[in-house]
């Protein structure tokens, strides 16, 4: 079980990253719209939060 814990937050750090990238290479090569990057960013990054309590509550559960 601690290995599947260890591969889900390890793919749940690449896709932050990979949003965080995302998002950063609209701001520069791209016109900055402010409401371009939150119909894009802020839903996967609500997404992101949400998998990571998940997670570390998963995490917890198996501690006790």
């Amino acid at each position: 079980m601690k290995n599947i814990e260890y591969i889900c937050k390890w793919c749940l750090g690449v896709s932050f990253a990979l949003i965080t990238l995302y998002v950063i290479k609209i701001c520069i090569f791209s016109d900055y719209i402010a409401e371009f990057i939150a119909a894009k960013a802020l839903p996967l990054s609500i997404v992101l939060v949400a998998i990571s309590i998940l997670f570390f509550s998963i995490g917890y559960e198996n501690r006790a």
